[in-house]
């Protein structure tokens, strides 16, 4: 794999995601779209960071999740706090 890395010990759960989305059965022309570790510029930390945002807005909002209504009411209610409430509730609870 040419996106293996030597020094990332903490984006496994990321590259499985990412494996799970992109493998279609066949090794032979497999798209996965990540860059290789050594590139310059941290270009496979950044597409790791997109991907993180990507999952972490997905997963919760994904209509399987049974508790997607408390998963907005929460979203809602933070967004009405404003700056120095969410904050607040960021590091209170």
């Amino acid at each position: 794999m040419e996106w293996r890395t030597t020094s990332n010990m903490v984006d496994c759960g990321i590259f499985a995601m990412r494996h799970m989305e992109t493998y279609m059965g066949q090794i032979v022309g497999w798209t996965y779209g990540l860059e290789k570790e050594d590139v310059p510029n941290q270009l496979q930390q950044r597409q790791l960071n997109d991907l993180r945002m990507k999952y972490i807005a997905k997963i919760p909002l994904h209509s399987e999740n049974q508790n997607i209504t408390q998963v907005t009411k929460s979203v809602r209610k933070f967004l009405n706090l404003g700056g120095g409430g969410r904050m607040h509730e960021l590091y209170e609870t």
